[in-house]
């Protein structure tokens, strides 16, 4: 808008210019006085005009003859008046091109303003920007995440209540003496329904994630056991499982019961 402005007023003030040129163009060809060139054309070099003008007018009148001499004072003032009248003309350009310039001047530091206050409202939202993209990203990665968990481990708590229906089974089977077994044939016949059962659930609970830990012999570890009780046994390792209690399970990469086992007295 500003450069606009600007080139607006250049334009009118040239315009002004050409039309006083025409006009006063047009008074010298009213009064028919002849033109005289005159080459002025800075404020310091007034006195160096009129000279030469002077002198321009005595050669033409030497030139011409006696004649011209009763022209030469009034065609001499004519040319001190054209001097200054070109001389004023001159001052009045410098000046509006003084003004001209310091306007651009105005309007380049206003438009150099304006632009760095926008470039600077420009930085703030893209970092705004920015930080909204990574705030979006953050949330939707612990969604995606949340959401994945809850796929994952949909199944744990009814996982977990299935454990001790397993627990009973295998109490049930390691608890009927072989003789029994061996001396009632509906007793056998129960024992192995009790085990088939035993087996397909632990197959069900394995090929879902669900797997056991925890038998004699293993290195204790804290994370996976509950240390019940210790106890001194000569045969077998200290600091290892010597008893099983009740039995751990993972699912996937979770502990979804830890081992209660007896631990081997250290030495």
């Amino acid at each position: 808008m500003n450069d606009d402005e600007g080139r607006k007023k250049k334009e009118e003030r040239r315009k002004k210019k050409e039309e006083r040129r025409k006009k006063k163009e047009e008074r010298r060809k009213k009064k028919g006085k002849p033109k005289l060139k005159l080459k002025i054309k800075t404020k310091k070099k007034n006195m160096l005009g009129l000279r030469r003008i002077c002198s321009q007018a005595c050669t033409r009148a030497v030139r011409t003859g006696p004649s011209t001499w009763r022209g030469f004072a009034a065609a001499a003032a004519e040319a001190a008046d054209a001097s200054k009248e070109k001389v004023e003309e001159e001052e009045k350009v410098e000046n509006e091109e003084g003004e001209e310039k310091k306007e651009e001047s105005n309007g380049e530091g206003s438009a150099k303003k304006e632009i760095e206050g926008l470039q600077e409202k420009v930085d703030s939202l893209q970092k705004k920007y920015m930080e909204s993209l990574a705030e979006m990203e953050n949330v939707r990665r612990i969604a995606k995440r949340d959401v994945d968990q809850a796929n994952t481990y949909s199944i744990q708590k009814f996982a977990k209540s299935l454990l001790d229906v397993a627990d009973d089974l295998t109490r049930a089977t390691e608890n009927v003496k072989e003789e029994d077994v061996e001396a009632s044939q509906p007793l056998q016949t129960f024992l192995e329904g009790v085990r088939m059962t035993e087996n397909q659930l632990t197959n069900i609970l394995s090929s879902n994630g669900i797997n056991k830990f925890g038998e004699v012999g293993e290195k204790f570890d804290p994370s996976l056991h509950d240390a019940m009780y210790e106890f001194d046994d000569p045969e077998q390792e200290p600091g290892t499982i010597g008893n099983v209690i009740k039995i751990g399970y993972t699912f996937k990469d979770r502990i979804l019961r830890p081992a209660q086992v007896g631990t081997v007295k250290k030495r």
